[in-house]
């Protein structure tokens, strides 16, 4: 009886399976065939408005009548109040309006729709594409239609040897699984409490081999696993006791919380740091930075991967950030490096170079005027050497002036926000620039709408801008073209600044935004660059939430895209 019970269900779901099989390939065909007329429709009505835009108004009924009749396709030309104009299939004047149909009202708000419904017109089911166009002056809806013929349709002529095929396939099935269903459930029935036992992690538990069995391979391979399954036990509980060695050994703190931010793993440096915490909110308000309280934002944000700096008990602590995954779950995962000494040693450097470039900037200020002094009282031939000399403490300038801007911004002052019309500062920065554009005949492009209002510290977009604008020139050729876009959405501003010139290797995408590093030294020093704008670019865009990012073609050009999160007091 228990034989006979899984045949049954066997023939049950195989009879299921066939037919399962026949209804979703009839809807795969189907949906096939729609969506190919719909394609097909679409191309047909742009190249057709194409057409109708170049013939003059008198032609437009014979060329439409042609068109339909060649292609066996309905065209409707609908006036924007619902009118119909022109319909190849249907006198205009006996039709109905159609402003309320749903391609028609769906085009003339987004441009173009598609619907799939029944037509009252002609009482049948119709695939429609409509596209709103102009007409001197006059605006219509173009709609294109195709009636939809059923999967019906096309199987009909078959059906007869459908059935057939599929019924003698049936049976042949049937009758070879009839043979040897017999058999196979006998012994699954026997292999059934065998392999419960293994399932229930009692790996000793072996099933006997009999060769003459049809399930010999099966059986064997049982085994197998069974004596694989029992070492797999024993390695992962040996790796499971190495890493808990390794995790409460490590000599910084690591802690991991589940997906309801509660504690699950800590090691002993995060205990003594941190002793009685249970949860994630609890270390944040512990802690109590704003930075830590971020992170958490950006965790139910959907981050996963990122890294803060906090401040504690007069430490400085680097915090890794990772969502990892184990056993579908998203667990949080927390590392802290002490970078005390690293921060100390930032500061130290820090206050060195500011020093040092506070001290050249008097002397290099004197120099400049002895220099321009020098240039209109001295004879001729001598000028070429104190124009190179002017040349390089302008180079020097620049580099101190760069350093000094460099170590404001890593102190992380203050910003000084405030609203200010962007393309007003766009076009004051490019003013600066307009004998080198000038000179090198430079076609400037600038699209920029009028009254594009940000609110930030405008001193340093306006230092971020003209590097941005120097760096275009300087590696524009002769004759070349530079444009800077702007655009703004309900959340952020974009800015794209692109050039013409020999662009940049992708391999120096990252680099480029270093410190000091150039690509070409000798090119840079002979047009003058320190190898310092792109980086005080890039912390200048940080310091507003937002990010930078290059787009390049050797031989074509170079384009960085900026984009700046609005922002309010």
């Amino acid at each position: 009886m228990k034989i006979y019970k899984h045949f049954l269900r066997f023939f049950l779901l195989l009879l299921a399976g066939m037919i399962s099989s026949i209804y979703f390939s009839s809807m795969f065909i189907e949906k096939i065939y729609i969506n190919s007329s719909l394609e097909n429709l679409k191309n047909f009505s742009e190249k057709t408005v194409k057409k109708l835009i170049s013939l003059k108004i008198d032609q437009h009924q014979n060329f439409l009548i042609t068109l339909s009749e060649i292609n066996n396709i309905r065209i409707t030309l609908i006036k924007e109040d619902g009118e119909i104009a022109f319909d190849s299939h249907s006198d205009p004047k006996k039709m109905e309006n159609h402003l309320n149909r749903e391609e028609v009202f769906k085009s003339l708000r987004e441009g173009e729709a598609i619907a799939i419904r029944y037509s009252n017109t002609l009482n049948t089911k119709m695939i429609y594409y409509a596209k709103k166009v102009v007409f001197n002056n006059q605006t219509y809806i173009f709609r294109s239609a195709k009636e939809v013929s059923t999967l019906t349709y096309f199987i009909n002529p078959y059906k007869n040897k459908f059935i057939a095929l599929f019924g003698g396939l049936f049976l042949i099935m049937f009758s070879l699984v009839f043979l040897y269903f017999r058999n196979f459930v006998k012994r699954i029935d026997n292999l059934q409490s065998v392999i419960t036992q293994i399932g229930r992690g009692n790996f000793n538990t072996l099933i006997t081999l009999q060769k003459n069995d049809i399930l010999y391979t099966i059986t064997k391979n049982i085994n197998t696993l069974a004596l694989s399954l029992k070492n797999l036990t024993e390695d992962i509980k040996s790796q499971k006791e190495l890493l808990s060695n390794i995790l409460e050994n490590l000599p910084f703190p690591v802690v991991i919380f589940d997906e309801d931010k509660e504690l699950l793993v800590q090691n002993k440096y995060f205990r003594d740091f941190f002793p009685d915490i249970n949860n994630l909110n609890e270390l944040a308000n512990i802690i109590r930075d704003e930075n830590l309280y971020n992170a958490i934002k950006l965790f139910e944000k959907g981050e996963t991967n990122f890294n803060l700096e906090i401040i504690f008990k007069d430490k400085y602590f680097s915090i890794f950030c990772n969502k990892i995954l184990y056993q579908k779950k998203q667990l949080i995962l927390l590392t802290f490096i002490d970078i005390t000494e690293i921060k100390k040693a930032e500061k130290m450097k820090a206050d060195f170079t500011a020093n040092v470039s506070h001290e050249l900037k008097t002397p290099i200020t004197v120099l400049k005027g002895y220099i321009e002094t020098l240039e209109d009282e001295i004879i001729e031939d001598q000028k070429p050497l104190v124009k190179i000399l002017k040349k390089h403490i302008e180079r020097l300038s620049n580099l101190v002036s760069d350093v000094l801007l460099l170590s404001r911004l890593d102190a992380k002052v203050p910003l000084e926000k405030e609203y200010f019309n962007f393309k007003e500062l766009i076009l004051s920065a490019v003013d600066a620039f307009n004998r080198d554009v000038m000179a090198k005949n430079i076609t400037l492009k600038i699209d920029i709408q009028d009254n594009l209002i940000f609110y930030g510290d405008s001193f340093l977009i306006f230092q971020a801008i003209i590097n941005l604008v120097s760096n275009a020139i300087k590696f524009t050729p002769q004759q070349g073209t530079i444009e800077i876009n702007a655009t703004i959405s309900e959340e952020s501003l974009f800015l794209r600044f692109s050039d013409t010139g020999p662009g940049i290797p992708k391999e120096y995408y990252e680099k480029i935004f270093q410190r000091f590093f150039v690509i070409d030294k000798s090119r840079s020093r002979q047009l003058g660059g320190t190898g310092l704008g792109l980086s005080i670019v890039k912390h200048i865009i940080e310091l507003h939430n937002g990010k930078i990012d290059v787009e390049s073609e050797m031989g074509k050009g170079t384009a960085f895209i900026i984009t700046l999160p609005l922002s309010h007091p």
